[in-house]
């Protein structure tokens, strides 16, 4: 008799509503919280189809774990899984670009443009996915999508653009401009579903805190509002919502303080709310990258360093998942589900955009009790929060199989 996985999942819900609201109905978001099985969340780093990678430059963790300057950010880590010992490999922004490419800095000791730094090497990231015939592209803030951008350009330098220090895709321009592209166009490829399987994101100076601008003049605050920003709109798309993974790093620490720099994992199937103090570098995330995608003929020190596994699901998680409904609210045109782990708060968003008047939450921690609330979203603006309701998942062991009986003698 072929065994069967039969898990089970019991939960204590509370919910409750009071008052009025401005908007319609709001009273109505009451939720009914309830337990999905744990077989619906088993998943794993292979479960991931298309992979963001957002860099940011010049700031250790330490700076930005806690920092009253990086809400947006410390709020991203209660629902995501993060490293704490993720380091760069230099104090310089081109070889950790070119590590996150090759596994190597390539032997390059400068931040020089590609003029100087160029590569004739095809044993990088790019080329094996162009060999393999997986589409790749990068978006970059402050080019123009005309020629290649090998220069440096108001906010824009090739320092952070990896690709182009490689001749195989900078001296062919038909390469270059149908990969390396405008940020202004992620937007348009996320809502027609048209992004690529690889898609490495890059702020400009200001906004990926390299330097302090004009009108908020704070590095680390300029780098957090873009990401609130930008993040809810690829956690919106569909390739993000049926199997993505977006990867939140720097290149490097500030002023070549040597310490670790962040690594945040955000995913359907990475962990919530969780962190490891395992020793990554950026081979570790090359290495996943390529684990993901399929190319497994690892590049550089990609071969020898720890891959990012622990901060996904495992393969056979005992996870818990909660299925939140809530009556429609006239005028609403979508809905914010916020999470948190007392009543009182700090609720993070856990699903923007949401459509219908559903969401389930999976990769929860087993006994843990979770409050929930839900906002309305229309054309004047957001809703109060509903009232909160309380869930405690708790994943109980499955009955036994293949029970035997014998007379004792």
């Amino acid at each position: 008799m072929k065994r069967q996985d039969s898990r089970t999942e019991r939960c204590s819900v509370h919910a409750g509503c009071s008052g009025g609201s401005p908007v319609a109905s709001i009273c109505t978001l009451v939720l009914i919280a309830l337990c999905l099985s744990p077989r619906s969340v088993i998943a794993q780093i292979n479960s991931v189809k298309t992979v963001f990678v957002i860099v940011m430059t010049g700031q250790g963790w330490s700076s930005i774990r806690g920092s009253s300057d990086a809400p947006y950010i410390n709020s991203l880590l209660l629902t995501s899984a993060s490293a704490s010992n993720y380091v760069a490999a230099s104090d310089l922004s081109v070889p950790n670009s070119l590590w996150l490419e090759a596994g190597s800095g390539l032997g390059v000791t400068s931040d020089a443009p590609p003029s100087i730094n160029h590569q004739s090497t095809n044993s990088h990231l790019a080329a094996v996915l162009m060999q393999a015939g997986v589409s790749w592209k990068t978006y970059q803030e402050g080019i123009d999508g005309t020629t290649c951008p090998v220069a440096a350009n108001g906010l824009y330098r090739p320092s952070y653009n990896p690709f182009v220090f490689f001749d195989d895709v900078a001296s062919d321009r038909n390469v270059c401009l149908s990969h390396v592209r405008p940020y202004f166009e992620l937007a348009p490829d996320l809502a027609g579903n048209n992004v690529a399987r690889y898609n490495f994101i890059k702020p400009n100076l200001c906004n990926s805190m390299h330097q302090a601008c004009p009108s908020i003049s704070n590095a680390i605050r300029q780098g957090d509002n873009w990401l609130a920003q930008e993040v809810p709109r690829i956690m919106a798309s569909g390739a993000y919502q049926a199997g993505g993974a977006l990867f939140i790093t720097w290149d490097k620490p500030q002023n070549g303080v040597d310490g670790p720099v962040g690594m945040i994992v955000l995913s359907p199937f990475a962990r919530r709310g969780y962190s490891n103090t395992i020793r990554y570098t950026h081979g570790s995330a090359l290495r996943t990258f390529q684990e993901i995608l399929g190319v497994t003929n690892f590049l550089g020190d990609a071969a020898t360093q720890a891959p990012l596994e622990d901060l996904f699901l495992p393969s056979r998680e005992d996870g818990a998942a909660v299925s939140l409904t809530w009556a429609p609210s006239p005028g609403a045109t979508s809905y914010k589900v916020t999470r948190a782990t007392s009543t009182q708060g700090p609720y993070a968003t856990v699903a923007s955009s949401v459509s219908g008047t559903s969401y389930a939450d999976r990769g929860l921690a087993s006994g843990t009790t979770y409050f929930y609330s839900v906002v309305a979203v229309g054309g004047a603006g957001e809703s109060p929060a509903s009232p909160p309701v309380s869930v405690r998942p708790v994943v109980v062991p499955p009955a036994p199989l293949l029970v035997t009986a014998k007379q004792i003698p």
